[in-house]
């Protein structure tokens, strides 16, 4: 895989660029060079100020950046988000589906049997590393669904070993782990998302990918939770808490004190939490953020449920 100086490179040769000739009072020859061969690291002001001496957008940089796999065959994993929104969505946010009886979840359930016993024949088709990290994925999903937990943790260790061993994330790496949360052992995923945080922050301040670190804070949060890992529900929050701060956020510092609310409800302080929980539902209702109300809403149900409801909830802000 190549490395963000080395596409840098490639994209500066291809338009036939001199190191002098893109060089200004802010970029130096010797610090383009550097970054060039991976000897340096940069801001998101300075690095986007390169991408402005070459005259390249950042959606066309990450397109070829991002573009590891172009010499493979890859499963369609966006394919596998969009055809079944609906199954994933009820996964992450539980497992009722595998205890129903009713006909909707039992036909949602068999059409995920057959598309992940397709994916699995395409992956042995075209046995690429990325395709079994797919297949393993889709696997460990489905046995999570039927609630062979022991099972699911054992399907995902594929893509938790090739997460670790990729040296640099890129945005298929991010959004993998997310969506690894419900399945992957808590320990394991501590581990992995300090790796995420630290790779995340490259993208802040990027429009296409600046939610990344909310994202995964978010979705495990609610797995800790669901999982009674207080401590590393804590731990997450922190992370949270520091984005917030740093970004200076107003969406997220609404989500924030839900989020503590959450938190004071885990710990056995029902009433304050809840309490909390409904001034946000209140702000958001006062503010006009229909769409915003109704998912805090939702997530409230399940908090004032008794005892609540543990469920993790997976989600790409």
């Amino acid at each position: 895989m190549q490395s963000l100086g080395q596409t840098f490179h490639a994209f500066r040769q291809n338009k036939n660029l001199t190191l002098k000739e893109i060089a200004d009072e802010q970029v130096s020859v010797a610090v383009i060079s550097k970054f060039e061969h991976d000897q340096t690291t940069l801001s998101i002001n300075r690095f986007l100020h390169f991408l402005g001496r070459i005259n390249v957008t950042t959606t066309d940089f990450f397109y070829h950046y991002f573009d590891r796999f172009e010499n493979e065959k890859v499963l369609d994993i966006w394919g596998v988000q969009a055809s079944f929104e609906g199954i994933l969505a009820n996964f992450y946010e539980g497992n009722h589906i595998a205890s129903a009886t009713n006909t909707t979840d039992i036909n949602e359930m068999g059409a995920l049997k057959t598309y992940t016993k397709a994916v699995q024949v395409k992956a042995r088709q075209e046995p690429t590393l990325i395709n079994r990290v797919i297949a393993a994925w889709m696997a460990s999903i489905l046995d999570a669904q039927q609630l062979h937990f022991d099972d699911s943790a054992k399907t995902i260790q594929p893509v938790v070993d090739y997460l670790t061993s990729v040296g640099e994330w890129n945005e298929l790496e991010l959004i993998i782990f997310v969506f690894i949360i419900p399945t992957a052992d808590p320990d394991v995923l501590m581990q992995l998302f300090r790796r995420y945080l630290n790779q995340a922050e490259l993208y802040q301040g990027l429009p296409e990918a600046n939610n990344l670190g909310f994202s995964a804070c978010f979705s495990l949060f609610t797995c800790m939770i669901a999982k009674q890992k207080g401590k590393y529900a804590v731990q997450v929050l922190k992370k949270f808490d520091k984005l917030v701060t740093k970004f200076e956020s107003a969406r997220f510092a609404i989500l924030r004190e839900f989020l503590h609310g959450w938190l004071k409800v885990f710990q056995g302080n029902r009433h304050d939490g809840l309490e909390q929980c409904q001034t946000v539902l209140n702000l958001t209702q006062t503010l006009g953020l229909a769409k915003t109300h109704a998912y805090y809403h939702e997530l409230y149900e399940h908090l004032s449920a008794s005892p609540p409801t543990l469920l993790i909830f997976v989600r790409f802000f």
